[in-house]
This record gives C-alpha cells, structure tokens and sequence, in this order.
C-alpha cells in the first residue's frame, strides 16, 4: 500500500534511520549440545549480540536436533529509535501554536467587526451656534448634524422638561416658546439626514440680567431618539448649554 508509505509517523520513523541496513541468508549448523539455541516450535527469535545482529522470526516447519533452520537477520551498525512519545510532544507543540495563531486571529476579528458596527452607523449630535452677537444680546440657532457615515431618519429630540424650565429668562412668554421651543415638538422631527450634513432652526436668545428668552450658561439635558439608514434605532443624551458660540469665554473682538 503506497500510502502507508506516506504516512506522517512510517515517515518520522524512517528519516531517523542513519545507516543502511544489510540483508543476508545464512544457514548455520551448530549442535545443541554445544550451545543452546533459543527457539521453540515453529516461530521463535534469536538474537546475537556480538555485532548487534537482530535475527528474524524462524521459519515455520520441523528441524532436526543437531542444526539451526535459516534465519534472515539485519546488521545495523547505528539505529536511533523514535518513540510515540517524541511524536506526539512535536504534535502537541504545533497544536498549542497553531491554537495560539487561532486566537490571536479571532480577536483580531471580533476587534474588526467591533469597531466597524462603531463607525458604520449615523452619529447624531444638536448644539447650539451663535448667529450674531452684541453688546446687548445674542441670538442662536439650534443646529442637529449628523456626523456618521449614513444618513439618520426620524430624528427626535426630547428636553428633560424641568432642567427646560430652570433656563428660561424673562421673555420666555407663551408666544416665544411656541415660536422657539417647536424644535422639541414630536410632530416636527426630522424625516432624514444625509451623512456630513445638518439642518438647523431659531433659538432664542439672551440679554444681559436674564432679560432674554434664555438665562445665559442655561444648561439643558436632551434626548436624542432616531434610526440609522437600515433600520436600527439609537438613542443617545447629551447637554446643550446656551453660550456664545464664537467664543468659549464670552469674551471677543467687536466688528
């Protein structure tokens, strides 16, 4: 059977044979008498140590008394064994690093995959911009971009109701607020919104000793509720804190 031959352990075993092997025949008569033989019956195996001769099984049949039947011996002058023992530490050897190299390889996955569902998806953030300032006042625009890689649907945008109040100033009247507040109104979300791209709407604004429709460094809590291109929803908080956006210590330089 050839491929036997071919087999990993026939083969590990062969490669570690240094020396050739001679084959012979020899018929050899000896008395029993003079030395004892040791064989029995039919099948028996005889070893001579003086060369490290290794003689074969006996050949099947009856001898005679006063010879020794034909024997097919083997002279090896050097021979190192390979025990199962040295195979299967190298097997085991390559099993553990193969595995090693197999787990580095699915966490480097599972690491991949993780970062993309992070950065394939819409990232939807609102803030508040200055659209022009003076020395008396500042108005803003309430601006909702979507900095992601897909576009963004249904976008809503809920304020903790009680935080709202606390930040409104004087000239929150119910008329401003119907005009300035209807950014927070469920029936006006924002049906979609293209990656890299923002929508914005008025905001009030703020005049010194809270005169204004909001008391400045005001602070609002908000939700932000909408689903990504291929249906999946994402809800995420943030704060909105109404400053000058021009300039993050209230201070600049006149036109």
């Amino acid at each position: 059977m050839p491929w036997l031959l071919k087999h990993p352990v026939i083969t590990a075993v062969t490669s570690n044979v240094h020396h050739f092997f001679t084959w012979g025949m020899m018929y050899k008569t000896q008395s029993l008498s003079e030395k004892r033989v040791g064989f029995e019956g039919s099948a028996s195996e005889l070893m001579e140590c003086g060369h490290t001769i290794v003689c074969g099984a006996g050949m099947a049949g009856t001898y005679r008394e006063d010879t020794v039947p034909v024997f097919l011996f083997i002279r090896a002058h050097q021979f190192r064994s390979v025990t199962l023992n040295d195979i299967t530490q190298k097997v085991t050897f390559e099993i553990i690093i193969a595995g090693a190299s197999l787990c580095v390889s699915l966490i480097a996955l599972g690491i991949s995959i993780y970062i993309w569902k992070r950065q394939f998806r819409p990232i939807v953030t609102a803030a508040i911009k200055t659209v022009k300032a003076g020395n008396v006042g500042i108005c803003y625009n309430l601006v909702v971009l979507n900095s992601g890689v897909i576009p963004a649907r249904n976008i809503k945008i809920m304020p903790d109701s009680s935080r709202l109040l606390e930040a409104l100033g004087e000239d929150a009247t119910d008329e401003n607020q119907r005009s300035w507040l209807a950014c927070f109104l469920s029936e006006n979300r924002i049906d979609i919104l293209h990656n890299n791209d923002h929508v914005s709407c008025s905001f009030g604004y703020t005049q010194g000793g809270d005169q204004g429709f909001w008391k400045y460094k005001g602070e609002i809590p908000i939700t932000i509720k909408y689903e990504g291109w291929f249906g999946k929803k994402y809800t995420q908080q943030q704060i909105i804190k109404i400053v000058d956006s021009d300039s993050f210590t209230s201070f600049s330089w006149g036109p």
